[in-house]
């Protein structure tokens, strides 16, 4: 929980200072085989367009996903499916969000694949993805006393974000290495740490911004990666109890008191 609502913060932030969004926006999602069954209809619909596969004799999830992979690509929606193996296929829209249905014998995992580090499927957009990595605490905890025997336990927190960027050689995208230029600039706006001072974030600077260039296959692909420092603090309630009252026998100025109480 603690991760996935920082990502969101973060992604917030991200978007509006790299312009390709205000809001995240997914366009890809991964689909698995949940029941492999002989000679049976399996259906992935996008945007109201059925893809049909049938199994036929001797199935296994993989020759499922396969074809229904093989019957996406070759169908007309502005989407690309990838076969992952196992069973699990991903459907990414080449330039917009898209709509999503499967059949009983299918499911649409509810992680985003946006949200994904360097798995994530390739877009035919520049696309950006996000991964909190090294969250170590930091400092003392700070024990602060509530009501009825309930602490606040306030420890000190410091990760990494990494922001990956990735683009191909189309000429309206965007360079990799030059949008995560532009964000390295953005972390020192007045704006930037006015957002992150709200969100109970300190940003201590930027770790690494680093050249990834690859070649997938036979397509050359753009990447660069940036490491973000930032501190933050995380409070958890614990019930440890509530003394109100301490009886006993005991000595005072020298005197033997039995039996007595106090009261706290």
């Amino acid at each position: 929980m603690f991760a996935s609502e920082l990502q969101k913060d973060l992604w917030r932030w991200v978007v509006q200072q790299s312009g390709l969004g205000v809001e995240p926006n997914y366009t890809a999602s991964r689909i698995e085989i949940l029941k492999v069954i002989d000679s049976t209809d399996y259906t992935t619909t996008i945007n109201g367009t059925p893809f049909v596969y049938n199994s036929g004799v001797g199935a296994t999830a993989a020759s499922i996903a396969l074809g229904l992979v093989t019957a996406i690509n070759l169908g007309a929606e502005p989407v690309t499916a990838v076969n992952g193996g196992s069973g699990v296929y991903t459907i990414t829209a080449d330039d917009a969000a898209f709509t999503l249905n499967v059949d009983a014998n299918q499911f649409i995992n509810t992680d985003k694949v946006i949200w994904e580090y360097s798995n994530a499927p390739r877009s035919k957009r520049t696309y950006l993805s996000l991964n909190i990595a090294n969250i170590m605490i930091i400092g003392q905890p700070e024990t602060i006393q509530q009501d009825n025997g309930i602490v606040l336990i306030k420890n000190g927190l410091e990760f990494t974000l990494n922001v990956g960027a990735y683009s191909n050689e189309q000429p309206e995208n965007i360079d990799a290495m030059i949008l995560l230029s532009e964000l390295s600039l953005a972390t020192s706006k007045i704006a930037s740490l006015d957002y992150f001072r709200d969100k109970k974030l300190g940003f201590l600077g930027v770790l690494s911004l680093t050249n990834l260039n690859d070649l997938r296959g036979s397509q050359y692909e753009q990447r660069a990666s940036m490491d973000l420092l930032f501190q933050t603090s995380m409070g958890i309630y614990d019930d440890v109890g509530w003394i109100e009252k301490v009886a006993g026998t005991g000595t005072f100025n020298n005197t033997i008191i039995n039996d007595y109480e106090i009261n706290i």
